[in-house]
């Protein structure tokens, strides 16, 4: 973590690196399932990393993929008795719960996503000026529709006061901001 900060090939790999060690991790529960003596403990860590294998494999294509060969290996283990068949059976239905689980957080990202690009859409797209203002004035936010409006770019009037940037010397300061009433 600390040298991801500091050393810009750690830092553009990170990602990958991540993905590949937790790879190792799981073919390291697997070869316990498969050479160890069997233990109540190996299915819990299993059902883990099924469980974080979601945010692990940051695309919907790797994390499928990955669901495949976990449904493959549990096939194998059933088939084989590798391990008693009830528990086979738990870590299957385990597993199913768990990438339904994960399928909703898919999902809920994908929704919220949507509202923040439609909102994005509503605010920089509109036929509106879209202004957030601190206490003393000063511009925190400015949509994109100011450059059709006030000619300005967004980016140019952050640095700007509301007072200079509508010439209006009533709009300067804490007490405006405070006593504002809206007239709508």
């Amino acid at each position: 973590y600390f040298a991801s900060g500091k050393i810009n090939f750690i830092k553009k790999n990170l990602e990958t690196s991540f993905a590949f060690i937790f790879t190792l991790y799981v073919g390291y529960t697997i070869y316990k399932f498969l050479y160890t003596e069997f233990e109540i403990s190996m299915i819990l860590e299993f059902l883990i990393v099924f469980l974080f294998s979601y945010s692990v494999f940051r695309s919907v294509r790797k994390y499928l993929i990955f669901v495949g060969f976990v449904n493959l290996f549990l096939i194998y283990l059933f088939i084989n008795n590798v391990i008693p068949v009830k528990y086979t059976v738990m870590l299957f239905n385990s597993c199913i719960v768990i990438t339904i689980i994960n399928y909703a957080r898919h999902i809920a990202i994908l929704n919220t996503n949507d509202k923040l690009l439609f909102a994005n859409n509503i605010v920089n797209n509109g036929s509106l000026l879209v202004i957030a203002v601190n206490k003393k004035g000063g511009l925190i936010f400015c949509s994109k529709t100011i450059a059709g409006i006030l000619g300005y770019k967004a980016d140019e009037v952050m640095a700007f006061c509301l007072c200079k940037l509508t010439d209006d010397p009533e709009l300067a300061g804490e007490k405006y901001i405070h006593d504002f009433v809206d007239n709508n």
